[in-house]
């Protein structure tokens, strides 16, 4: 892909501008309620085995988690294609959602174990070096695990709308970043940040059934309108992404191709 060429707007700050995105994609699913309720049910999908985990004791139920996360995997795409579409004023049946999600399935695990491979050797690190601090290895990890997820942030909005290899949308999301940063930092932070601390409370914070059974709707539901926020702020700035123009570039989408032809390659 070649180099990116963002389409020049208005440079507001950037909490001003993520609270207007989410305010937006929050007008997105009120016209649309079967996006929030899809995106509700895929996360807890995987959420309700991860409770269990905790709850009983017993590591092995967590491994259950992995096959409807597997599975769903493809709705990440999903869910931002579809907001577009509902923001254009254009409808997506359920038989589409199931279409495009079964088509994006192997696209987000290929960038999935991209993830993982490069997490994995500074994991393996904190690991090690703070064998004898756990407090120490939870911060350390969060710190590794937020700044891979932000190199990665638009590598999942890139994976969506075109047909690219993972290490493609990777080069894609550093250059749309280094274009974009300081104004897409609360996009970039907020989401890694919201499901990094769910993740904390779940393990270590957290000794009441209520507050515990409620922690992962909250944080889904905050999750998947971060990430209809991000998308919208991305078509505001790369307009290909809202009129799906075939003309394919380093920050240029088309929705209508990953719409039709979800394969990957």
């Amino acid at each position: 892909m070649g180099r990116a060429v963002p389409e020049r707007t208005n440079r507001v700050g950037t909490f001003r501008s993520f609270a207007r995105d989410l305010a937006r994609a929050w007008r997105v699913w009120r016209r649309d309620w079967r996006l929030p309720v899809a995106a509700l049910l895929v996360a807890l999908a995987s959420w309700i085995w991860s409770a269990l985990a905790v709850a009983t004791g017993w590591a092995g139920i967590a491994i259950i988690a992995g096959v409807p996360a597997i599975y769903f995997i493809g709705f990440s795409g999903t869910e931002q294609v579809w907001c577009v579409r509902v923001e254009q004023g254009l409808a997506v049946s359920r038989g589409d959602a199931y279409r495009l999600t079964s088509g994006l399935r192997w696209r987000y695990c290929k960038l999935g174990a991209l993830f993982v491979a490069i997490a994995a050797l500074p994991t393996i690190v904190v690991v090690v070096a703070t064998a004898g601090s756990a407090a120490w290895r939870v911060g350390l990890l969060a710190v590794v695990l937020t700044t891979v997820s932000a190199l990665m942030h638009f590598a999942r909005v890139a994976a969506a709308f075109n047909d690219v290899r993972a290490r493609d949308a990777l080069r894609h999301s550093i250059a749309v970043l280094r274009q974009q940063w300081p104004q897409c930092a609360a996009y970039v932070l907020v989401p890694p940040v919201v499901v990094g601390g769910t993740s904390t409370l779940l393990r270590f914070g957290i000794h009441d059934d209520v507050a515990l059974l409620a922690l992962g709707p909250t944080a889904a539901v905050v999750s998947a309108l971060c990430t209809c926020a991000t998308v919208l702020y991305y078509a505001d700035r790369y307009p290909t992404l809202r009129d799906g123009s075939d003309t394919a570039g380093d920050a240029q989408l088309r929705p209508r191709s990953a719409w039709n032809r979800p394969g990957s390659r």
